[in-house]
């Protein structure tokens, strides 16, 4: 079953890397990489993304990527497109799409962000929001998916971040809600409180004070 799953995770894989390069092109060289111990092979990851902007438009590509050990691969495919503005050149909407899978788990993975200027400058004043959404499932037959959803916002005016919001749950509970101040009354810290729900123990509580560098 271990060996099918691996054959059909790499054929899957070339199939898609070799369908699109003949309608993209190859964005960047592939990367590769091998460890070893004492003569003997202890693990390997190779990455090639292709630029597919061509076929649907933004800035769009697909990535393809395999990393494990001699006895057990993971393989997995990542799509991303993005669009700009036409006069900054900003990212102002994005789509990430993924799947990775092995003999244990599958996993699926997607991300919406959206930036939105408004006032005179809005490459200097816009709201950022995204929208992360995770799941995984282990390939045992009794095995139970585990998924979670996270949203977040951040806040910037005149070039500078002033605060950003997020909040997430998933099906096993662990709901989580954060809120962080950035420079408030100009002291040059970030001030994040958080609270977490846990399903062993209490909600886990926080207050955080990052200092951050000033120019003088």
């Amino acid at each position: 079953m271990g060996r099918a799953l691996r054959s059909l995770g790499f054929g899957l894989a070339a199939s898609l890397i070799g369908a699109v390069a003949s309608a993209g092109v190859l964005s960047q060289k592939p990367a590769l990489s091998v460890s070893a111990a004492n003569g003997d092979l202890t693990g390997y990851s190779a990455a090639q993304t292709v630029d597919v902007s061509r076929v649907i438009g933004g800035d769009a590509s697909v990535t393809a990527k395999v990393n494990g050990d001699p006895d057990a691969a993971t393989y997995g495919l990542d799509f991303r497109v993005a669009e700009r503005a036409s006069y900054t050149h900003d990212e102002t909407q994005s789509l990430s799409l993924g799947a990775s899978w092995n003999d244990s788990e599958a996993a699926l993975r997607s991300s919406l962000g959206r930036r939105m200027g408004f006032g005179l400058a809005p490459s200097a004043n816009f709201l950022r929001v995204s929208m992360d959404v995770n799941a995984v499932r282990p390939m045992t037959p009794d095995g139970e998916a585990v998924g979670r959803a996270d949203f977040s916002s951040a806040l910037t005016l005149g070039g500078r971040p002033v605060g950003s919001f997020a909040i997430g749950a998933g099906n096993r509970g662990e709901e989580r809600v954060a809120v962080s101040f950035t420079r408030p009354l100009r002291l040059p810290a970030e001030f994040t409180l958080s609270t977490q729900e846990r399903n062993d123990g209490p909600p886990d509580q926080r207050v955080v004070m990052r200092l951050l560098k000033v120019d003088w």
